[in-house]
Order: structure tokens, then sequence, then C-alpha cells
């Protein structure tokens, strides 16, 4: 077997190998995803953030994951916080009309308008009618 024939193989068991591990990752990820939502749901805030951590650190490049501890955060009363995450959502999928329509009311709370009715009028263009409504109302 020549040198090149033993590059190919272990290029080709090496790739599967990061496949197989990534799936995994995310089923790690989604599982921790899950307990953090039914951890906001009861209202146990502090085990959801540990959760979605753990969920973060096994897909970093999952905007919901993102999204989700931007709630908590928000739940637990840090807006400036939870515009962070929200953002980061954002940035990772900038159509999660749920991360910006959230990040409108945060910015609301704040009695920051100007950026409220930018992130309305963008969760209103990727499919959030709430927010189409908000804008209407609030940003005209």
């Amino acid at each position: 077997m020549s040198k090149f024939t033993i590059l190919i193989i272990f290029s080709f068991f090496s790739l599967y190998s990061f496949s197989q591990s990534n799936k995994i990752d995310k089923k790690q990820a989604e599982i921790f995803y899950n307990k953090a939502v039914k951890n906001f749901e009861s209202r146990q805030l502090d085990e959801g953030i540990i959760n979605i951590d753990k969920a973060i650190k096994f897909d970093p490049n999952n905007s919901n994951s993102y999204y989700i501890k931007g709630v908590i955060t928000q739940q637990k009363n840090d807006l400036n916080g939870a515009i962070i995450l929200y953002k980061k959502a954002i940035q990772i999928n900038p159509k999660n009309s749920d991360a910006l329509a959230k990040c409108g009311i945060a910015y609301g709370k704040l009695n920051d308008m100007t950026n409220a009715c930018k992130y309305f009028k963008l969760a209103c263009e990727n499919g959030n009618e709430d927010c189409c409504k908000g804008y209407s109302k609030f940003c005209k």
C-alpha cells in the first residue's frame, strides 16, 4: 500500500470519527437544551442557566440555545445580559424572529425605543405578526 493510499484511508477515518463525535455533541446539546426549557417552565432559573450553558458547550452554534439563555436571563431581570444573548442568537441566525422580538421587548423595557423599533421591524420582516402590530402601534 502506498503512502498516498494510507493517507487517504487515515483522512477518511478521521472525518468519519469527527462526524460521529459531532452527532454525539448535538445529541447531548439537545438533551441539556430540553432540560433548560423544563427548568424555565418550572421557574428553576439557576438550574436552567446551568443546563443551557452545557447545551452551548456541546453545540455553540445553536441560535436557539442563546435565545433560551436570553429568556432565562431576562426573567432574572438582567435586561442588558439578555440583549447580549439575543444578539448572539441573531448573529448565528439573523432570521430568528423570536430572538429579534425579545431583543426589541428588552430594549423597550429599557426605554430605548430606537433599538426596540429596529428589532420589532426586523422580527416583523421575518414573520412575527405580533411585532408587526407592535411596530405599527409604537414605532410609526
